[in-house]
C-alpha cells in the first residue's frame, strides 16, 4: 500500500479547509438573503438579470445590502436603473404581468400619470374593450406646475382612449369619482403605486406619519374592495426595505375587511421598465427616488371562480401553464445571480490587471 507524502497529506487539509470554508461563506450568504416568501418577477425581469446579467434588474431580485453582503456590493455596486439593457424599450406585449385587453383597469394617485400611461400602451383601450381610468388626487392645474411630462402623458392618454379624472381621494372613492356617481362600476385590477397622505412637497411620510398612511391603506382597501369585479385584484405598490417594511402591508391591508373576503396573494417585483415610460415620482415634486426594493403587493378575492375573465397575477396553483405571469423568487435563485455576478467581476478584475501588465512590460 502506497504511503502518502507529507506534501499530498498538506495538499488534502488545504482542500478541505478551502472545502469547509467554501461551504460557510455559501451559508453565511444565503442566511443574509432577502426574505422570498411570497415573492414573485416577471420572467422578463428575471431573464435580464440572469441572462444578461443586467446589474439594476440583480439587485432589485437579490435586494443585495452593503450592510449583510459587503463582497458583492463592493465588487458589484448597485448601477442606475438606465443602465438595464430595456430601459430604452417603448412597446411591451400585452399580458404583462397578466395586463390583458378586455380589463377594467383603475389607478389611483398617479403623480403624473406615467403608470397609467404604460398601462394603457399595453391595454390600448381605444382598439379594444379595455377601460383605463387614471386618477389624482390633486387637480389638473397643480398637475400641470409641477410635472414637466404631464401633459404630453395625459393628452396620449387620451388619445389612447383612456379616462382621466382629479380631485379624487381614494379612501372616498364612490363620492369622488365622477363615473362611480352615474352608475355602478366594476375593475378588474385597481393600482395605488406608493400611497401617502397629503403631506409637504417632495416628503416621503415615514416613521412620524405611519400609522396615519396604515390608515389610508386600510380605508383604501376597504373602499376599493366594493369596486372590484369577480376575478378583481388591489394592487398597491411600496419599497420594502425600512422604515416601509415596518407598515406591514400584508396584513394591514385587510385589517378592516371581513374575515377571508381579500387575501394576500404575494408581491412581485417592481420592474418600472415593464410599464414604460413608467418614473415613480415624490408627491408633488418632479425628482424621482430609489426604489430597487419595491414590490407590487396583489389582493384578490379570498373565492376564486373557474369562470373567472382573467387570471390572477399570481397562479400559486400554477394553473396558467408554461406562459407564467410570474415566477417564484428562491434562494438558490438569488445566490445563482449573485454567482454570476461575481465570477464575471473577478474575470473583468484579471482582464484588466492583463491589460496593464502587458502595458507596463512595453
Amino acid at each position: 500500500m502506497r504511503q502518502e507524502t507529507q506534501d499530498q497529506r498538506d495538499n488534502l487539509y488545504s482542500d478541505e479547509r478551502k472545502c469547509a470554508s467554501r461551504k460557510r461563506s455559501h451559508d453565511r450568504t444565503k442566511s443574509q438573503t432577502r426574505d422570498c416568501s411570497s415573492l414573485y418577477a416577471s420572467p422578463i425581469t428575471l431573464q435580464c438579470a440572469r441572462i444578461h446579467k443586467c446589474i439594476p434588474c440583480a439587485y432589485k431580485i437579490g435586494l443585495f445590502d452593503v450592510s449583510l453582503d459587503s463582497e458583492l456590493t463592493k465588487s458589484v455596486p448597485n448601477a442606475r436603473p438606465e443602465q438595464c439593457p430595456r430601459s430604452s424599450v417603448k412597446n411591451i406585449p400585452c399580458g404583462t404581468m397578466n395586463f390583458q385587453e378586455g380589463m377594467a383597469v383603475l389607478t389611483i394617485g398617479d403623480g403624473d400619470f406615467s403608470y397609467s400611461l404604460g398601462l394603457a400602451r399595453i391595454l390600448k383601450p381605444q382598439q379594444s374593450k379595455s377601460t383605463v381610468i387614471a386618477t389624482s388626487y390633486e387637480s389638473r392645474e397643480t398637475l400641470q406646475e409641477t410635472y414637466p411630462r404631464f401633459e404630453d402623458y395625459s393628452t396620449e392618454l387620451a388619445n389612447l382612449g383612456a379616462e382621466l379624472y382629479f380631485n379624487v381621494d381614494a379612501t372616498r372613492l364612490a363620492k369622488t369619482l365622477p363615473m362611480l356617481r352615474d352608475s355602478p362600476c366594476r375593475f378588474d385590477r385597481i393600482c395605488w403605486n406608493f400611497p401617502c397622505t397629503a403631506i409637504a412637497n417632495g416628503q416621503d411620510g415615514q416613521n412620524d406619519a405611519m400609522e396615519k398612511n396604515k390608515d389610508l391603506v386600510r380605508q383604501f382597501v376597504k373602499d376599493a374592495k366594493e369596486l372590484l369585479s369577480e376575478c378583481g385584484e388591489i394592487h398597491i405598490c411600496h419599497k420594502s426595505k425600512p422604515p416601509y417594511n415596518q407598515w406591514g402591508l400584508e396584513s394591514v391591508a385587510l385589517e378592516w375587511l371581513p374575515s377571508n373576503s381579500i387575501i394576500f396573494a404575494g408581491k412581485v417585483i417592481l420592474d418600472r421598465f415593464l410599464f414604460p415610460p413608467y418614473r415613480p415620482l415624490k408627491a408633488l415634486d418632479r425628482k424621482s427616488f430609489p426604489c430597487h426594493d419595491a414590490c407590487f403587493y396583489i389582493f384578490r378575492s379570498a373565492k376564486r371562480s373557474d369562470a373567472e375573465a382573467f387570471p390572477p397575477t399570481i397562479d400559486e396553483e400554477g394553473e396558467g401553464g408554461t406562459e407564467m405571469p410570474t415566477t417564484p423568487i428562491t434562494e438558490d435563485i438569488i445566490l445563482s445571480i449573485r454567482s454570476n455576478l461575481l465570477q464575471d467581476a473577478s474575470t473583468e478584475t484579471r482582464r484588466k490587471k492583463a491589460k496593464f501588465k502587458m502595458k507596463f512590460q512595453r
